[in-house]
């Protein structure tokens, strides 16, 4: 003779402790959910904050002397060339190529950290972009 139950057991689900339990993992997900939401934004616009936008860099080009390498490249990147020319002034000699421009600042940037002079400022812009778009320097 087979052993049988008296009756079914209900399941998780329809039980009044089992419906509980969902309810408040259900509710515990969408408040996990809505403080990760809350943390990105946040960090967004920490981020956003630090951020400092190419427009906010303005050199005026009538100073003489030399840029820091940072201001310099901030003026320069992503900028199209008549407003580099505002920022920084006219460079001292261009040279046209196939993928675009390349302009020569000599003597008038320096490197921070060791406070020497570079030789030359090197701006690209690329055709494609139309932007500085590589800014390399040349020290001592």
């Amino acid at each position: 003779m087979r052993y049988q139950s008296p009756e079914r057991p209900v399941p998780f689900w329809k039980h009044p402790a089992g419906i509980c339990i969902l309810i408040l993992a259900a509710l515990g997900l969408a408040i996990s959910i809505a403080i990760v939401a809350v943390l990105v934004q946040l960090i967004r616009e920490e981020g956003m904050k630090r951020r400092t936008p190419a427009d906010a860099v303005q050199i005026n080009a009538d100073v003489r002397g030399p840029i820091a390498r940072p201001d310099f490249r901030g003026a320069c990147y992503g900028i199209q060339p008549e407003n580099v020319i505002k920022r920084v002034g006219r460079p001292d000699s261009t040279v046209e190529t196939e993928s675009g421009e390349i302009w020569y600042y000599r003597g008038r940037t320096f490197d921070p950290v060791s406070n020497k002079r570079d030789l030359v400022a090197i701006v690209e812009f690329s055709r494609h972009w139309g932007r500085g778009d590589n800014i390399r320097f040349i020290g001592n």
